[in-house]
């Protein structure tokens, strides 16, 4: 029993050091570089979701990034620079609302 303690113990300093990574300066929320990285090898159409009307999504391909913000290129080819805080999904999933997720 008191393995499983500690595994658990364990378990929850490691997720507590992965969520702490994906916070910016303001406490937010940010996808981490090891995400942006497989989106960008694969080249699969990520959405970002930047508020509750899906109008105002962006779909594009990861080109680049940096500590704050990310470089989408759109299909029509127009590149795109987002902040890192916004939601970011593959394409082929249903989109989900940030609005329903507080």
């Amino acid at each position: 029993m008191i393995y499983l303690g500690l595994f658990l113990n364990f378990l929850s300093a490691i997720n507590y050091d992965r969520c702490a990574e994906k916070m910016d300066k303001e406490g937010t929320w940010m996808i981490m570089d090891e995400e942006l990285d497989a989106y960008r090898l694969s080249g699969e159409k990520v959405r970002v979701v930047r508020d509750g009307l899906e109008s105002n999504d962006v779909v594009g391909i990861v080109l680049a990034w940096d500590d704050e913000q990310v470089l989408i290129r759109r299909q029509n080819r127009r590149v795109v620079k987002l902040d890192r805080s916004y939601t970011y999904q593959p394409f082929s999933e249903p989109r989900h609302n940030p609005v329903d997720l507080d």
